[in-house]
């Protein structure tokens, strides 16, 4: 299973902060071992001048711990505390090349979104397009066929026994009737 970039990030995170302990830890191991060498140098140095005094005055030389103070106790603790914010600061530090790459990111799939919107859009003016046509050549065909009937009733009404046989009320009212009609399919259709 991938992971995602956040879980990617906090692994990263917890990797930099591992190793950094691990330098930490290093680091006061060396320093320990270097106090420890001191000491026993220094040890060494006065057990030999001490010897060498104890054989001149016969006296014996006790070697103090240097005790911390409690201010120097504080600036070391102080100073601890600085290296562990500068060493979580510098594991959530981003690099540019990541940050450069999450910009990438986020810009293609803008553009997808963009693009599948575009697509969506068009599909769906394709179809309106597609609708409208056919209920306009729908409306033709009907008209077409309705005008098709109205000639052959004008034909039929310009029969002159057709004439002879409907009264001047009948003809006046077809008459007027055809030309609202005409009028109203001059209006829908130009």
């Amino acid at each position: 299973m991938p992971l995602t970039d956040e879980q990617k990030k906090r692994k990263n995170e917890l990797d930099r902060l591992r190793r950094l302990r691990i330098k930490e830890e290093k680091l006061k191991l060396q320093s320990e071992e270097v106090n420890e060498t001191e000491e026993k140098e220094i040890t060494e140095e006065n057990t030999d001048a001490s010897a060498a005094s104890a054989d001149k005055k016969n006296t014996d030389i006790i070697i103090e711990k240097p005790q911390e103070s409690e201010e120097e106790k504080r600036k070391k603790m102080i100073a601890d505390k600085r290296r562990e914010t500068l060493a979580l600061a510098r594991a959530k530090r981003v690099n540019k090349s990541v940050i450069r790459d999450d910009s990438k990111k986020q810009l293609e799939e803008l553009e997808k979104r963009k693009n599948d919107e575009i697509e969506k859009i068009r599909k769906e003016n394709e179809d309106l397009k597609n609708r409208i046509i056919n209920n306009k050549i729908n409306n033709i065909h009907k008209v077409e066929k309705q005008n098709k009937k109205l000639l052959s009733k004008q034909k039929e009404e310009n029969s002159i026994n057709y004439l002879a046989n409907k009264s001047y009320a009948e003809k006046l009212q077809n008459k007027l009737r055809e030309q609202m009609f005409n009028k109203m399919l001059n209006d829908t259709f130009g």
